[in-house]
């Protein structure tokens, strides 16, 4: 009798973990070709990537003043791409972050400690679409001497952040243009 509910319970944890794996095999968004132009250095942005798989954008000249940038659940970090180039055109330097199975949850906070032992640039913008600005919100609460503001891109905090000495920035609909979210990491510059 062990046995039989025992190997109906082997057999169950196989069958959901399978319903797990092609939930997310279906489930994941891939970029469309276009964005490979993004994922290519230009003339006025460096593109690299980190140790950890992490997409770097350096633009020539940058402001003292970077960005984390952490993506929706299921949607391949490559897709924020050519939002990453443009905002490396406006001079920020943009680390697109490549979440384990891309789940914002697994995000590497190693990339983040080897960014902030970056002698060049001392502040940080955290910017995160959907899940990835819940967990951009949670970086406040790890690293407050770091992080000046948070943009939620259709998302929100999932905690209080008044407490903490940081701006935010909550975007959604057909605001999400590059230029104008360059417009506003300029308020988050320390003067």
């Amino acid at each position: 009798m062990k046995a039989i509910i025992l190997s109906a319970l082997i057999f169950l944890i196989i069958l959901a973990s399978l319903g797990l794996f092609f939930m997310y095999w279906f489930l994941s968004k891939q970029p469309e070709n276009v964005v490979n132009n993004y994922l290519k250095s230009s003339y006025e942005v460096l593109v690299s990537y980190d140790e950890y798989g992490n997409i770097i954008f350096e633009p020539n000249e940058p402001y003292n003043l970077a960005i984390l940038f952490y993506p929706e659940n299921l949607i391949v970090a490559e897709s924020y791409a050519p939002l990453c180039h443009r905002l490396a055109e406006e001079g920020y330097k943009v680390v697109l972050i490549k979440p384990l199975f891309n789940i914002a949850l697994f995000s590497n906070f190693k990339a983040f400690k080897k960014l902030e032992n970056e002698t060049e640039i001392n502040n940080w913008v955290v910017i995160g679409h959907g899940s990835g600005g819940g967990f951009g919100s949670y970086l406040i609460k790890k690293f407050p001497q770091k992080i000046l503001g948070v943009v939620f891109l259709a998302s929100y905090p999932y905690f209080d952040i008044s407490e903490y000495n940081v701006s935010s920035l909550v975007i959604y609909g057909n605001c999400n243009a590059p230029r104008k979210i360059g417009q506003k990491l300029r308020n988050f510059c320390k003067t």
